[in-house]
């Protein structure tokens, strides 16, 4: 599908992806090919107008698959490219908001909890993630965005960040700088 080579644009990608979902399903294979057989680059926005255009689309499953496929990437430039290409999809799949979804966003939680992943998280609003999103504080990159997220929580986060609290008074900040 030519429209597909049109994702490559930077200056021409988002209309390509405006008629990518004026496609239909058509669009999906193809798009779905794209994403999880094209290889993995640190030109990373063509990979996310792919997503964008499948959940324009509504092809929620073809999501759901990237979030559950391997990526084991060796370089950091092409691994933060990739990161941001997850971050997209997770932000868009939050859309739906069904266990399908939630458990495919806690796989990739599970290795990695990028701002995306956590904020899409946050969407649900469920207890079980709250332990994710203290342990994501420590991360320089998704800090903000665990914050959010357990700011978004409530009450239920409040009691389980004092908890933390008073099973670690007495070390010191120097030992856990991230208890800060």
């Amino acid at each position: 599908m030519v429209l597909i080579e049109r994702l490559n644009s930077l200056s021409d990608g988002d209309h390509a992806v405006d008629l990518l979902v004026g496609e239909g399903q058509e669009a999906v294979e193809p798009l779905r090919h794209y994403l999880l057989d094209g290889k993995p680059s640190h030109i990373f926005q063509p990979r996310q107008l792919a997503v964008t255009a499948l959940a324009g689309l509504g092809a929620k499953d073809v999501l759901i698959e990237y979030l559950y496929a391997p990526k084991e990437i060796v370089d950091p430039l092409v691994r933060f490219g990739e990161e941001a290409v997850i971050n997209t999809a997770a932000r868009l799949l939050a859309v739906w908001q069904t266990d399908e979804v939630f458990d495919a966003l806690l796989h990739v939680a599970s290795t990695q909890a990028p701002a995306g992943v956590i904020d899409a998280l946050a969407s649900f609003k469920r207890p079980e993630t709250i332990e994710l999103f203290i342990e994501a504080l420590k991360d320089d990159f998704s800090r903000n965005a665990a914050e959010n997220a357990l700011k978004q929580m409530g009450e239920e986060a409040k009691s389980a960040l004092f908890k933390i609290l008073l099973t670690t008074q007495g070390e010191t900040d120097k030992d856990h700088p991230s208890l800060l």
